[in-house]
């Protein structure tokens, strides 16, 4: 059957036979026609979006599937750390120590501070933040810059702290690729 055929029969032609043309058949026709707009719309939509590949490239997404997946990827919000090692948030009106990942860029926010060491090692990243080479960066220890490393294997390292000196890390943003 082709396809004007299959919408004159949807929206109330039956085999091309013309019904008598009043208020009530109009109104049929018009809410069949909007249902089959809408169907035909879903069917197209349905059809683009389940073709989206998955990090399997045999296997397929649907579209809600899809849009779960790109709203983890594109944006995580601010994550907290979990600090050690005698590192804590500086507190009061300062944000604490947060990743952001959008897509495959990773920014940092927070004040902390150690009371206990001269630690170096700020932070150790999980694996879904870390990047594939060491970057360099700057942080601001208690309003002097410092050098920071963030090294592959997810420490974040600063040159010479001083114990008791909170380090902000909003300067801190670099790829994972």
């Amino acid at each position: 059957m082709s396809l004007v055929k299959t919408i004159l029969t949807k929206i109330g032609f039956d085999n091309g036979s013309q019904p008598a043309i009043n208020d009530t058949n109009l109104n049929q026709m018009q809410t069949n026609i909007q249902t089959a707009i809408s169907t035909l719309e879903t069917n197209i939509e349905n059809a683009i979006v389940d073709n989206l590949t998955s990090i399997d490239s045999k296997s397929f997404l649907s579209a809600k599937q899809g849009k779960v997946l790109n709203d983890k990827i594109a944006d995580t919000g601010w994550v907290n750390f979990t600090l050690s090692n005698g590192w804590e948030n500086l507190g009061g009106n300062y944000p604490p120590a947060q990743y952001r990942k959008i897509g495959k860029q990773v920014f940092l926010r927070g004040l902390i501070k150690n009371n206990s060491s001269n630690a170096t090692a700020l932070l150790n990243l999980n694996s879904s933040i870390k990047p594939l080479k060491t970057m360099y960066s700057i942080a601001t220890e208690s309003d002097v810059v410092k050098p920071v490393y963030i090294e592959t294997s997810g420490s974040i390292n600063i040159g010479n702290y001083t114990k008791g000196n909170w380090v902000n890390l909003g300067n801190i943003s670099y790829f994972i690729d």
